[in-house]
């Protein structure tokens, strides 16, 4: 256990480390570039912004990894996967600043370092999976037998879950199959870097999701009182990904009905970005947040406030384009007026807008768990 432990430490402190000077290294190349003058500079511009955001997911991702990594592994078993797991995400995010700081010249280092990616990839899938085993307790073959009743799905998949229960069996997948790969693509003649498209991975890759799937919500169903408030911090998590994606769909829609020109700022990324970073800061909350703060509320809030957010946006598109398709006659109207309009309708009529966002949440599985009026 100490032996896995140290090793989990040092490959999560080397993906961090990667990580950050890759990004480092990838906007010191961008920035010599974007800040040159150039007639293209607000297009390069945007460009910086995406990578800045692209850079600041993948650091704050790789801290997150290293926090989790130096937990206390005995209490919280299930942290030392998921520090892998997240470690080897902030790694990958960094995959342009790495080249460009470290690829060698063709031969069999340059071999060794494009299959190294893969094989960074599989074990942040191992250490997903058993995260997932291991989290909140640990799942144990009968368990799965339980749950696999009534769904063909489950069925199907118990042998292959049941298999992913033994450690042993995960960790040597994450480490056999690319090599195997690697193997049969010198065999062929073909660039060691293609092994990832090979089929096989994409076999590892919908098993593994699929298993984690399924584990976590074996989880929540077996799940007892005192265990619920760490899973609960799935559904924030969940919930901030799903807010982001929610909140790009109603800006492009909102822009695409008004033809309003694109702001400056690279805003779709960024809000992708901090969407997906709210997702990996709520995994890692289910290890490391203190028990004082409510999971439930977090979610239910991030709920509302998306809910708030996209009742803006749809009620500026709707004002929008009716006082631009010609309501008031010739009366030329400035553009923005209706996005103000609806923001006063909104603002006014916020609070019970979000009465009635807890009302819904109250419905849904997960969220209805504490009291919408605790403040």
């Amino acid at each position: 256990m100490q032996a896995t432990t140290f090793t989990v430490r040092i490959l999560v402190l080397l993906l961090s480390g990667g990580a950050v000077a890759g990004q480092l290294a990838y906007l010191d190349a961008l920035a010599w570039h974007v800040l040159s003058p150039s007639p293209m500079q607000s297009v390069r511009g945007v460009v910086l912004t995406m990578a800045l955001a692209h850079a600041v997911l993948s650091i704050a991702s790789g801290a997150v990894a290293v926090v989790l990594a130096f937990r206390d592994q005995a209490a919280q078993p299930g942290s030392r996967g998921l520090s892998l797991a997240i470690g080897a995400w902030s790694y990958l995010l960094a995959y342009p600043g790495i080249v460009v700081m470290l690829r060698p010249d063709p031969g069999t280092a340059r071999m060794v370092f494009d299959g190294h990616f893969l094989l960074v990839e599989t074990l942040g899938l191992a250490g997903l999976v058993r995260f997932t085993t291991l989290f909140p307790r640990k799942l144990v073959p009968a368990e799965l037998t339980s749950h696999a009743v009534g769904s063909r799905l489950a069925t199907f998949l118990q042998p292959l879950r049941s298999a992913l229960l033994e450690p042993g069996i995960v960790w040597a997948a994450a480490v056999l199959v690319p090599t195997s790969l690697f193997v049969v693509s010198l065999a062929r003649g073909t660039p060691v870097a293609d092994a990832g498209f090979a089929p096989v991975m994409d076999v590892m890759r919908i098993a593994a999701a699929a298993a984690v799937v399924l584990n976590l919500r074996d989880a929540w169903v077996r799940a007892d009182p005192r265990e619920q408030p760490r899973l609960s911090w799935l559904l924030a998590a969940l919930s901030s990904l799903i807010a982001s994606v929610l909140l790009v769909i109603g800006g492009s829609i909102l822009l695409s009905a008004t033809s309003w020109p694109d702001p400056p700022v690279a805003w779709r990324p960024i809000l992708l970005d901090l969407g997906v970073l709210g997702f990996v800061v709520g995994l890692a909350a289910t290890q490391i947040a203190p028990e004082r703060i409510d999971a439930v509320r977090a979610a239910r809030r991030i709920a509302g406030g998306v809910g708030l957010a996209m009742t803006l946006l749809l009620s500026a598109t709707i004002f929008e384009v009716m006082l631009s398709s010609g309501l008031f006659g010739p009366v030329t109207l400035p553009a923005g007026l209706g996005a103000v309009m609806a923001a006063a309708a909104v603002g006014s009529v916020s609070a019970p807008l979000l009465r009635f966002f807890e009302r819904m949440l109250d419905q849904w599985p997960g969220f209805g768990t504490v009291d919408a009026a605790a403040p």
